[in-house]
This record gives structure tokens, sequence and C-alpha cells, in this order.
């Protein structure tokens, strides 16, 4: 019996949802990234203050710049009308993923492509290791997909406004998607043909960006200190080797281990837009490849090359497959396209698989809100105290005065003299000194047992509450990430 793809879609991208919901708190365990991001947010929130003391810039604990402002938009949001619960920090990012995959769907099937390719190509782009494992860290990479698609679709139906609106939100998402924003509203801006549109557009797409500006009072010192910070500390120089083997080798490493084939794609697209644009001189059909190459060598030669965390560079090449498939697919005839897909089935299937099999497998022990209850009933609640180590404690001291959490792999801007009393939680002892207070312990099930003999996951049970009895230790535990002098 032959089965329509579109109803193969629509049960897949259930599944999909039901397990992202199901283990979104679960998946990953509170982590760097996160705290960092959501940091600035709580304080605005919380304290009236836009600041942050989680990255290692002096200029941060005046104002935060590190990052693009969408992400803490979000935040913002969600601390304000639902509160501080993990799975709420990261639902706003399982939505955008949503929307997203649906947009995509749309857009090929706008362009008539074959039914097939409209279940491939969602399907490899939401089960890349990249795109999965951004949507569940709290972090803004998964928005650049969504205003990227919103701005393509509304170019392509000459609704020059709102993709202009879509760009300018896009630009404040992530540095990685400028150059494609850029091509996106050039295409628009010469595409219309009223003079006050030309006038109105370029200024639309600008007003977020100054509002923002605004918002971090034009503080250009803070915005060069971190914004440009970050893209050094996350630079080709900083692996081994040359700028060629970082490129071509640590820029993809994590993708040698799972998904070998999106080297390949990467690789493919690359060649493929180059000789569309010396091939096909008509520019608009030209936009993917546009954005693609400009994404390429501005992440290549101006910021960081890792693939880990460019969403958009996962979207725009699974979308120029699309294209180039949906053009010789009466060549490669659907049962070869079939056969090929199912061969990469395993491999694309794989990420998801894993990491929701050990979600459910140690479900007990990555609760989040148990861990926060004892946490609660373990650390006494006295002034001036100074958390750090495992990042759920950043969600415990969220919201109570008394309690400040720092990342010890970035305690620079720490004035740590300035409290009386030390905790830090962690799975070994981190001094000599060291006192164990209480550990963290959650009867695993079978199988949890037996994942853990062949994978070392992380999670919240065996962490072990340690005080720090002074000063002292507390600088001896950070000296080795302590750059600042």
């Amino acid at each position: 019996m032959k089965v329509n793809p579109k109803y193969l879609f629509f049960i897949w991208i259930g599944l999909y949802f039901i397990f992202l919901i199901l283990n979104l708190d679960r998946i990953p365990v509170a982590w760097t990234d996160e705290a960092q991001l959501l940091d600035p947010a709580a304080r605005y929130i919380f304290n009236g203050k836009f600041n942050t003391t989680l990255y290692a810039f002096e200029t941060s604990t005046q104002v935060y710049a590190s990052s693009l402002p969408f992400i803490q938009l979000v935040h913002l949001l969600v601390l304000k009308f639902v509160g501080t619960d993990v799975f709420w920090i990261r639902l706003p990012m399982a939505i955008a993923a949503f929307a997203s995959v649906f947009l995509l769907y749309k857009i090929l099937k706008n362009y008539k492509y074959q039914p097939l390719l409209l279940l491939i190509i969602p399907a490899l782009f939401l089960h890349d290791k990249t795109v999965y494992e951004m949507i569940r860290a709290g972090r803004m990479e998964i928005f650049t997909a969504l205003f990227f698609l919103l701005s393509f679709h509304w170019l392509s139906q000459r609704k020059f406004f709102l993709s202009t609106i879509s760009t300018s939100l896009l630009i404040l998402t992530h540095p990685a998607a400028w150059s494609a924003g850029l091509v996106i509203f050039l295409f628009g801006w010469f595409k219309t043909k009223n003079t006050q549109d030309k006038i109105v557009l370029p200024l639309l797409v600008l007003l977020p960006s100054v509002i923002w500006l605004w918002f971090i009072g034009f503080d250009l010192t803070a915005l060069q200190d971190q914004l440009i910070g970050q893209g050094k500390d996350h630079g080709t120089d900083l692996s081994p080797g040359n700028y060629l083997t970082n490129n071509l080798w640590y820029r993809f490493w994590p993708y040698w281990k799972e998904q070998p084939y999106m080297i390949l794609l990467h690789l493919w697209a690359i060649g493929f837009s180059i000789f569309e644009i010396l091939k096909n001189r008509k520019l608009n059909n030209l936009i993917l490849e546009l954005c693609f190459l400009s994404t390429e060598v501005f992440m290549a030669l101006m910021l960081a090359t890792h693939h880990r965390y460019n969403v958009l560079l996962v979207l725009l090449i699974t979308m120029l497959l699309a294209k180039a498939l949906n053009r010789s697919y009466y060549r490669i005839r659907d049962k070869k396209l079939k056969f090929c897909f199912a061969i990469l089935l395993p491999f694309i299937l794989f990420p998801f698989i894993s990491r929701n099999a050990i979600g459910l497998a140690e479900r007990r022990e990555r609760d989040p809100k148990e861990v926060l209850k004892w946490i609660e009933n373990t650390i006494p609640i006295e002034d001036k105290t100074l958390l750090t180590g495992s990042n759920i404690l950043h969600y415990f001291a969220i919201e109570k005065p008394p309690f400040t959490f720092f990342e010890k792999i970035y305690p620079q801007q720490i004035k740590f003299d300035q409290f009386d009393h030390y905790y830090l939680l962690a799975a070994e002892s981190p001094h000599q000194d060291a006192v164990p207070i209480s550990t963290y312990l959650v009867e695993r099930n079978f199988w949890s047992t037996k994942i853990s003999e062949y994978v070392n996951t992380k999670n919240y049970n065996g962490l072990v509450l340690y005080k720090i009895p002074n000063t002292k230790a507390i600088k001896e535990i950070t000296k080795p990430y302590n750059h600042a002098d």
C-alpha cells in the first residue's frame, strides 16, 4: 500500500515534538551557555540592572552586550510572565523549531517540490545534530532559522515590509545571520519600485538595532569588548593546527563521529552554489546560493568557524539540497531517492533516538525540580553567599537575593572577598579543604543502570554539595581559569 508522504510528515513531526517536549527539561541538564544567556535578563527582572558577572569581560558588570538582544528579549518575557522553571525557559526554542519546520514545509510546497522531498528535507534539518542540540540548549540559534524562513517566504510573496521586519529580527539573533540577512534585505530593496519604500525599508531594518543600542546606553566600548571578544574566544587560532586544517577538520569534529554525511553535504553545497552562480546569471534564482556562500565566507574569515552552533548554515544546506534534488528528481527516480534516504536514516535518527532514550532512562536523575528541592533544603539561607559548580545552582539562586551564582570557569569579575559563605556543587571534591555537606542520590532504574555501563552520561545524581571554608580556598579552586591578571 502506497502511503502519502504528507501523512508520514505529520506522523513524524508529531512524534518528534512529543519526545522533544517530554524531555525538554531533562536534555541537557542545566549548563554553562544556558546560565550565561539567562543571567542578564534575570538580573534585569529581579534587580533592575541589565548586567552579568558570568562572562569574562570587565564591561559586562556595567552592561551586558556579549550576545545580540533577541534571546534576551525572549528570556525577559518568559521570566516576567511565566517564571524561572527550566521547562518554560526552553519552551520558546521548541516553539520556534515547530514553527520553522512547518514554514520550511510550506515554502517547499509553494515551490511545488516533489512530495517525498517535503518529508526528507525537514527531517534532515530537524534531526541534524546541531539543530537538535540548539533547540534544547537555551540559545538563540534556532531563531536564525525561523526569521530567515520568514524573510525568505515574505520576499518570495513580494511582501517587502514583512520580509524586512523579519530580517531586522534575524539580524538581532546572531552575528552568523548578518550576511544572509543583508542578502535578503538587498533583494527586497532592489525589487521594490516605490521610492518611498526604498527610504523606509532601510530605516525599518535598522530600527530594532537602534532601540537595542539605546537600551544599553549606546555603550560602544562594551559592545566591542564583549561581542567581538566572544568571537575571538571561539576563533580558529584556538584550535590546534593551521587555518586550513581548522576549517576542514576541527570545524566539523562532532560530525565525523555521528553525522559524517553533513560534512559531505556542506562541501557539496559550496560547489553547487558556485556552479549555480557561474551558470545562472539571473540573481532572482540565486538567493539561497548567495545567502549560503556569504554566510560561509563570513563565518570562515570573520568569526568562529565551529559548525556546531550554526543552525542557519544547516538550514541553507538542506534548502539547497531540496533545490538540486527537485531539479533532477525524474532522472534520479523515486526508488533511488528512497533507497539513499533509507541508508542515511540510522545516521539521521541516531542523535535524536540516543538522547531521548537517555532522557527517558534517566528521567529521575535529570529532574530539575527534585534537585532544586534538595538544594533548597540543603543550603542554609545566609546573607552574602556565593555558589558555583553545577549550573542548576543558577536556577536556584536566580530569585534569591542572599545568593550569587558564578561560573567557576569565568571567575574574573567576582570579588570573592565581599562574600561570607561559599558553596560548590560538583561530582568530585574541588579542594582538599572542601567540606562535603550532602549528596544528591536517586535510585537508578534498570535502564539507567544499563546505559551507565556503556555511556558516561551527565545528570544530577551523585552531585555533592561542598562548603568552601574561606576566600583562599575559592581562589585556589578558580585559579586555573582566572586570567584577569
